[in-house]
C-alpha cells in the first residue's frame, strides 16, 4: 500500500457508502478513529508513496523490539503513532466507521455521518470461530 496507495479495511467492515466517500479529492491519507482519542488500524487509506505509509513500513521492525504488546508493535498503537506525526492525515471521527462504540451509539447524526460500519466480529477469536466457519471454508475452497 505504501508504494501503490489504496484503502485497507478490516474484513469485518460492512460497506455503507462507496469508498469514494472516504477518499474525497484533496485527502492524501486518512484513518478511522475508534473513539475520540483512539486511532484505529481497521480502516485507512493512502495515495501512492505517502510518507506516513512508508514511515509505518520502516517502523515495523524497530517497533517489535521497542514494544511488548502486539497491538502496539504493528496494530493500532503503531498506526496511531505514525498518523499523529503527519499533518496531512485526515482522522475520520468515530461516527464515520465505529457506530457501536462509546459516544457514537447516541449520536443523532450517525445515519448521515456513517461511511463504513466496523462490526467488531472478531473472526480470529478462538471462541467465535464456529460462528464464522463457513467464511473460512469458502476462503479455503476459493484458493484450491
Amino acid at each position: 500500500m505504501a508504494r501503490v496507495g489504496g484503502v485497507y479495511l478490516d474484513t469485518d467492515i460492512k460497506p455503507v457508502r462507496p469508498l469514494d466517500a472516504c477518499c474525497p479529492p484533496g485527502v492524501a491519507a486518512w484513518a478511522a478513529c475508534e473513539q475520540r482519542e483512539i486511532i484505529s488500524n481497521a480502516a485507512m487509506g493512502f495515495v501512492p508513496n505517502h510518507s506516513a505509509a512508508w514511515r509505518a513500513v520502516n517502523a515495523i521492525e524497530g517497533s517489535f523490539f521497542e514494544r511488548r504488546y502486539v497491538g502496539d508493535q504493528v496494530g493500532p498503537g503503531l498506526v496511531a503513532r505514525i498518523m499523529l506525526e503527519h499533518d496531512d492525515v485526515v482522522l475520520w471521527p468515530p461516527a464515520c466507521f465505529h457506530p457501536r462504540v462509546g459516544e457514537t451509539v447516541r449520536n443523532p447524526d450517525l445515519p448521515r455521518l456513517l461511511l463504513q460500519e466496523h462490526m467488531f466480529a472478531g473472526t480470529w477469536v478462538e471462541g467465535r470461530r464456529g460462528r464464522y466457519g463457513s467464511l473460512w471454508s469458502v476462503n479455503r475452497n476459493f484458493h484450491s
